[in-house]
C-alpha cells in the first residue's frame, strides 16, 4: 500500500514537469510580440501584435501635403516579407508633394520580394539591402540595356523597372582530391586531380572579382531650359524683378553746394536718381528726359542708367544687351536665377559617386 501511494506521488511529478516543459516550448515557439507603428503625423495606427519570426501585411496610409515613401526601421526599409522576432516600431517616411520623384519597380527574376522605392529627383539611390535567392548570388541591379544601376547613382527623373542580376553561387577549391581505383598486382592506387579557380583577365579597364571597371569620361552641362555663361547657368525662364536702388553720384546743385544725392525728390511724386541741369526754361523742357522743378524753377534731365539693380543671392542682372550679346535672345534686363552645372556620362556608362563607370564581364582564361 506504501509503495502504491508513492508510485503515484512520483507518477503526479513526472506529469507535472511533462506540462510545464511543453507549455514552456508552446510559449517559447509561439511568443506573442508587438508591432508600433510611428505614423511621423500620418494616418494614426494602433500597435498590434504577432506571433514571433511572423510577418504583416504593411498598412497605407496618407499625410495631407506629402507623398508616403514606406515603412522604414532606421535607413531599412521593411516590406511585406521581413519577419519580426521582437518587439519593432516602424516608422513612416514621408516627402513633400512638391517635390518631384519617379518609381522604382524591381524585377528580382524569382528572388525575394523588393517593394518599389520612390527616389527624389536630382537625388542619388539608396538600394537598401539587396534581395536573396536559393542557389545564387545577387551581383547588381540592371535597366532594359543590362546596363549595371549601382548604389548612389543618378537616374533620369521617369519611371524605371530594374531587374536583378544573378550568378550561381561557386564552391572552389584549390585542391579536390578525387579517388579513383584501379587494381595492378591487387594493389589499390589513389589518384588526386586540382580543380583551379577560373583565371579572369580584362582587354580593358580593372579587374574585380569576375567583372572589368571601366572608367570613362565625366563631362559636364547646364540642365535643360538654361544657358551657360563662362562658368555658370542661366535660367532665363525664371525672371525677378530685383530690387531698384539708387547708386551715390556727387553733383553740383548750386549754390556752392556739392550734396550726395541717392533718390532726390525735386518735386512731390517725383523723384530722379541722378539729375542733371540744363538751362531750358519750363516752356522748352518738354522733352521726355526732361522735367520742370517747380520747386527750383529750373529744367532737370533723368538719367535712370544710374540705378542699381540688386539681385537675390541665387540670382544675376543681365541687361537687355547683355542677353542679346551673350545668348542671343531679347529678353527683359533683370534678376535672372543661377543653376548648377550636371554631371554626365557618355553612352553606355552609369554615373556612380561622381564617376562614370561601365561593367562588363571579364575573359575567362583556361
Amino acid at each position: 500500500m506504501k509503495n502504491k501511494k508513492i508510485f503515484i506521488i512520483l507518477f503526479g511529478i513526472i506529469l507535472l514537469l511533462l506540462i510545464s516543459v511543453t507549455l514552456f516550448i508552446v510559449y517559447t515557439k509561439h511568443k506573442i510580440i508587438e508591432i508600433t507603428f510611428d505614423t511621423d503625423g500620418g494616418t494614426k495606427l494602433s500597435s498590434i501584435e504577432i506571433e514571433k519570426g511572423e510577418s504583416i501585411t504593411l498598412p497605407d496610409i496618407t499625410k495631407e501635403g506629402f507623398k508616403f515613401l514606406g515603412w522604414y526601421i532606421g535607413d531599412i526599409k521593411v516590406s511585406n516579407d521581413t519577419k519580426f522576432t521582437e518587439n519593432t516600431t516602424i516608422v513612416a517616411k514621408w516627402l513633400d508633394e512638391s517635390i518631384k520623384t519617379f518609381k522604382i519597380t524591381f524585377d528580382t527574376d524569382g528572388g525575394s520580394n523588393v517593394e518599389p522605392l520612390i527616389v527624389e529627383c536630382d537625388k542619388e539611390v539608396k538600394f537598401g539591402s539587396n534581395p536573396t535567392k536559393t542557389g545564387y548570388e545577387f551581383v547588381s541591379w540592371i535597366d532594359q540595356n543590362e546596363t549595371p544601376i549601382l548604389d548612389g547613382a543618378l537616374l533620369a527623373c521617369e519611371d524605371v523597372i530594374l531587374k536583378a542580376n544573378w550568378k550561381k553561387d561557386e564552391v572552389v577549391e584549390t585542391k579536390k582530391e578525387t579517388k579513383k581505383e584501379t587494381k595492378t598486382d591487387n594493389k589499390t592506387e589513389t589518384k588526386k586531380e586540382e580543380v583551379r579557380k577560373p583565371n579572369y583577365s580584362c582587354s580593358e579597364g580593372t579587374l574585380n572579382d569576375n567583372k572589368c571597371e571601366i572608367k570613362g569620361n565625366l563631362n559636364e552641362k547646364c540642365p535643360d531650359n538654361s544657358k551657360i555663361d563662362g562658368d555658370i547657368c542661366i535660367v532665363l525662364t525664371d525672371y525677378k524683378e530685383g530690387n531698384r536702388e539708387c547708386g551715390e553720384k556727387i553733383v553740383n546743385m548750386g549754390g556752392g553746394s556739392t550734396p550726395k544725392v541717392k533718390g532726390i525728390k525735386v518735386d512731390a511724386g517725383t523723384t530722379f536718381c541722378y539729375y542733371g541741369e540744363v538751362n531750358d526754361d519750363q516752356t522748352t523742357c518738354s522733352n521726355r528726359q526732361r522735367k520742370w522743378s517747380t520747386a527750383l524753377n529750373k529744367c532737370f534731365i533723368d538719367m535712370d542708367q544710374n540705378y542699381i539693380t540688386n539681385c537675390p543671392s541665387d540670382y544675376q542682372y543681365y541687361s537687355s544687351s547683355d542677353i542679346l550679346n551673350k545668348f542671343g535672345g531679347h529678353n527683359n534686363g533683370g534678376c535672372y536665377k543661377i543653376v548648377s552645372k550636371v554631371f554626365y556620362c557618355d553612352d553606355g556608362f552609369t554615373l556612380n559617386d561622381n564617376k562614370c563607370l561601365k561593367i562588363i564581364d571579364a575573359t575567362v582564361n583556361n
